[in-house]
């Protein structure tokens, strides 16, 4: 199950769709207080994909959290990745929508 959750409900929402459990995955392109709302209703081996700080505060890394619940935190620079390899940009959009498209 895929969703977009709203940070003022995200802890909530995260373990009442997922049976307590929290969620496997977060794209956290806001960071500040959302960042440090998602750390702590994630599940068991959850990734973080670190992609922005649009809040305009940089999350300070609670690396407790990510050692007792076995965290994985990825910084995921997009732009400078189609800068490397300008093919990059067109097979992530393509792989993204056939995913998509897999209801996956």
């Amino acid at each position: 199950m895929q969703l977009i959750i709203n940070l003022k409900v995200f802890e909530t929402v995260s373990k009442t769709v997922t049976d307590n459990r929290g969620a496997d995955v977060v794209y956290d392109a806001v960071g500040g207080d959302a960042f440090d709302q998602a750390i702590r209703a994630v599940n068991w081996e959850a990734r973080m994909l670190i992609i922005g700080f649009a809040a305009g505060r940089i999350q300070q890394v609670p690396a407790n959290l990510i050692l007792v619940k076995n965290i994985s935190v990825v910084g995921v620079v997009y732009g400078a990745q189609t800068e490397k390899d300008p093919s990059y940009g067109a097979s992530f959009v393509q792989e993204a929508a056939d995913l998509f498209r897999q209801g996956r």
